[in-house]
Order: C-alpha cells, then structure tokens, then sequence
C-alpha cells in the first residue's frame, strides 16, 4: 500500500516566539509529527472553521496576496 504523494511549496511566514517554542515542543514530544504536518492540520482545521462560519468554501482560484498590513475583517 503506497501514500499518494501530495505536490508542496514553500510557504513563509513570521510566527510569535512563543508560538515557535509551543510547536516545537509538540513536534519533539509527537512521534511521528512534523512540524509541516502539525502546520497542514492546524491550517486546514481552521480554514475549514471560517468557510463553516462563512457558510460555503473560498474560491480556489489563484490570487495574489499583497505584502503589508492585512486587510481588517469585521466581525
């Protein structure tokens, strides 16, 4: 039985300190989990999160995202 391989690209980002530490501390105490893998979970749970609360899924067409201050989402 062979997993299929999924296409990747590097995709960076700053995170707090304190985020780092957190993570790397669940990856070493994790067997098996990576920190690209604890990222993938964690990215998919919570964008799958915004498109329940949206109330249907983002559009996966390519876009283009500016550098800079984020954009301010109301809530």
């Amino acid at each position: 039985m062979s997993k299929k391989k999924t296409e990747k690209k590097l995709m960076g980002f700053h995170l707090p300190l304190e985020t780092q530490r957190r993570v790397r501390a669940a990856v070493y105490h994790t067997p098996g989990l990576t920190s690209d893998g604890l990222a993938d979970m964690a990215l998919n749970s919570f964008v799958d999160a915004l498109e329940k609360r949206r109330g249907e899924k983002f559009s996966t067409k390519a876009v283009k995202l500016n550098p800079g201050r984020p954009i301010r989402l109301e809530n």
